[in-house]
């Protein structure tokens, strides 16, 4: 509609499109981002989008050019910085991330988004426990953002500290009830408020009664023994 009303909103609408699809078909998101570039091949948007897009189908190869030559002609623009730590990080280069951060607060010492996105980086690879302290980080520089402590309850749940967890959904959902997944997760705590528990070393397992009578104690065994064959596997615990 957008496009057939005024072509100059073209090149936003495909970022828009690009967006919207993007959970369910990258390759065809970053096409749309391939037909906006066409329109303005400088845009920082566009190549911002790109970048990130990359980034979440693991193509970090291909994201690394596009992220150096957006820092390249665009220093300054945040969510190009923001990429560029999110990179560093999945190479585990500390030390660049940090500077990257550093340098995002020096344009702007009330903006998060380098910590957010780092944090929702990290939550994409399962990376829970390190998503936390950068929502934490984020919340720290501001307060008030909701997408920071929506990301920091979802990752304090998926570590099973639900308490804490579902103060900070509740109080992002307060801020902004159209988010799909806190929502989604709300509902998930009170659904869970209904269940059993079943407790092993190193589990807690949640189910209906009728369920824990069935294959409770089985599924406790079941959970044990691939935590043991893990752990010996991966030579980790």
């Amino acid at each position: 509609v957008v496009i057939k009303q005024d072509r100059r909103w073209l090149m936003p609408a495909l970022l828009g499109m690009a967006r919207c699809s993007a959970e369910q078909d990258l390759s065809a998101a970053i096409g749309l981002v391939h037909e906006a570039s066409g329109i303005n091949p400088n845009a920082p948007a566009a190549m911002a989008l790109l970048g990130e897009l990359l980034l979440a189908a693991d193509d970090e190869k291909s994201a690394a050019a596009h992220i150096e030559r957006l820092r390249r002609e665009h220093p300054l623009y945040v969510a190009g910085i923001a990429l560029a730590a999110m990179l560093a990080d999945r190479n585990n280069d500390a030390a660049k991330r940090d500077q990257l951060c550093r340098e995002a607060l020096l344009s702007n010492r009330y903006d998060p988004e380098v910590y957010l996105r780092l944090g929702e980086d990290s939550a994409r690879r399962y990376l829970f426990r390190e998503s936390i302290g950068q929502f934490r980080r984020a919340i720290e520089i501001d307060p008030e953002s909701w997408p920071a402590h929506a990301g920091l309850g979802i990752s304090l749940s998926r570590l099973g500290d639900e308490k804490a967890g579902r103060q900070h959904l509740d109080l992002a959902f307060k801020h902004n009830p159209f988010n799909v997944l806190v929502g989604n997760m709300l509902n998930l705590f009170d659904e869970m408020a209904k269940y059993d528990t079943v407790r092993t070393a190193h589990f807690i397992l949640r189910m209906t009664a009728t369920d824990k009578a069935v294959f409770g104690h089985q599924a406790g065994v079941l959970s044990e023994r691939a935590y043991a064959d893990m752990s010996r596997r991966y030579k980790l615990t």
